[in-house]
């Protein structure tokens, strides 16, 4: 088992790849694909890491904010993806996502509250992300 971190810079990552498909082919799976990707880690995010960072006094609105905003997007071209623009709006979004993922969540608050909890802490929350993951990829499906 692999501490939360670590998993979600896993899922970060396989967000990226998926963003790189879409790119370079555009099709409604491609993107129902990265659109299912995004909202089954974006929401055990939220349910599980965000509570987290609150408990522990690590506060950031932008955060909920700007992952709402990516689901939102996501979903609008999901259904647009046989627009001439698509391309650019998907590396827009991409940018935006990948920011959000590496520089707001990975190297600040997300570091700040794997370095205050405990290692068995950490590995539970891992547990407990994973779970919520596995059960969302499932009411997706």
């Amino acid at each position: 088992m692999k501490d939360w971190l670590s998993i979600i810079k896993i899922h970060h990552e396989g967000i990226k790849q998926a963003f790189v498909v879409a790119i370079n082919a555009p099709s409604k799976d491609n993107i129902d694909n990265l659109k299912f990707l995004i909202n089954a880690h974006a929401i055990s995010e939220e349910a599980v890491i965000y509570p987290q960072l609150s408990l522990h006094g690590i506060n950031d609105e932008l955060l909920e904010k700007e992952q709402t905003g990516a689901k939102e997007e996501i979903h609008f071209l999901s259904h647009h993806y046989d627009e001439k623009n698509i391309k650019k709006e998907l590396k827009k979004l991409m940018k935006a996502v990948l920011e959000h993922a590496i520089i707001h969540e990975e190297k600040h608050k997300f570091k700040q509250l794997f370095g205050k909890l405990s290692t068995p802490e950490n590995m539970k929350l891992g547990k407990e992300y994973l779970e919520h993951y596995n059960r969302w990829i499932g009411d997706l499906l």
